[in-house]
C-alpha cells in the first residue's frame, strides 16, 4: 500500500460526535496483555490523556478506516534528565507530563508512549508514515527530540534474559533483534538505555489469577504468555509483582 493513501489527523481536529465511536475502535487495536492496564500510574492518568493533551494524540486513517493511533505527551526535560532517563520509563514519562503541566513548565520534548496499528495494513509502510509525521509535528512545535519508551515485544520469548543484555541482541544483518526496536532504528532512532521498571503491576494472588486465568498456589517466579519478565509471587504475603521492561529510544528531529 502506498503511504500517500494514509491521512494523519490530530485528535483536537475531530468533530465531537465522532470521538466516542473512534475511541471504541482504538480499544480494539490494543493487543497488549490485560494485566498491563493495572499499573497504578497508568490507571490514574491514562484516562485523562485525550482531554489534557489533545494536540499530541494522533490518528491515521486510510479512507474512513482507522489504521493507527499514536499517543504522545509533552515533557520538559533538562539536559541531565535527558542524559539519565528514568528506569521507570513509560510510567515516569506519563506522570511527569501531568506534573510539568501543573507547574506550567514549557515542554521541549515529545514523548511517544504508544503506537497501535491495525494488522490490515502493511506494517513497515504504515510505521514509516507515522514516524515521518511525528517528526513533522515535533518540528512544527519546536521539539528537537522525540522520546519513546518502546516495549520490545519479542522479549516475551526470552523472559529470563536480562533486558540490558537483550537490548544489545542483533540479527544477521547487524540490526536490533527485536522487531519493535528494529522498526524504530530503521526510521532513525537510537537506543538510549533500558528502563527495567517501565510498567509496575502489583496485586494480590486472586487479582493476578483473575487477570491471567492462571492459578498461583506456590511462592516463586512464574513465566506468563506475552510477559517480558517473570512474575514474582509470594503466597504467604498474598502479594504478586511484575515489572514490564522497555527500552528508551530517541529521535533527533
Amino acid at each position: 500500500m502506498n503511504t500517500t493513501e494514509f491521512n494523519f489527523v490530530k485528535y483536537d481536529t475531530i468533530h465531537t460526535p465522532q470521538i466516542e465511536v473512534l475511541l471504541k475502535e482504538v480499544e480494539q487495536l490494543d493487543s497488549n496483555p490485560q494485566y498491563l492496564k493495572f499499573d497504578k500510574i497508568k490507571r490514574k492518568y491514562w484516562p485523562h490523556i485525550y482531554h489534557t493533551f489533545p494536540n499530541t494524540q494522533f490518528f491515521v486513517f486510510c479512507d474512513n478506516t482507522l489504521a493507527a493511533v499514536i499517543n504522545c505527551v509533552p515533557l520538559y526535560l533538562t539536559k541531565g534528565e535527558l542524559n539519565s532517563l528514568s528506569d521507570d520509563g513509560w510510567r515516569w514519562a506519563l506522570e511527569k507530563a501531568f506534573t510539568d503541566r501543573d507547574r506550567n513548565d514549557k515542554p521541549n520534548t515529545m514523548c511517544c508512549l504508544s503506537i497501535k496499528t491495525s494488522r490490515n495494513f502493511v506494517q513497515q509502510e504504515l510505521f514509516q508514515f507515522i514516524i515521518k509525521h511525528l517528526k513533522l509535528n515535533a518540528n512544527t512545535t519546536q521539539y528537537p527530540t522525540i522520546l519513546c519508551p518502546v516495549r520490545p515485544k519479542m522479549k516475551q520469548y526470552y523472559p529470563l534474559q536480562d533486558i540490558n543484555n537483550y537490548a544489545q541482541w542483533i540479527n544477521n544483518y547487524g540490526l536490533p533483534y527485536d522487531s519493535n526496536i528494529r522498526m524504530h532504528v530503521k526510521n532513525g532512532a537510537i537506543i538510549k538505555k533500558t528502563c527495567n521498571k517501565s510498567l509496575q503491576i502489583e496485586g494480590t494472588v486472586s487479582q493476578w489469577e483473575m487477570w491471567t486465568g492462571f492459578t498461583f498456589q506456590t511462592t516463586g517466579e512464574y513465566t506468563l504468555n506475552r510477559a517480558l519478565s517473570t512474575l514474582k509471587v509470594n503466597v504467604e504475603l498474598n502479594k504478586v509483582y511484575y515489572n514490564d521492561p522497555h527500552i528508551w529510544m530517541l529521535y533527533n528531529v
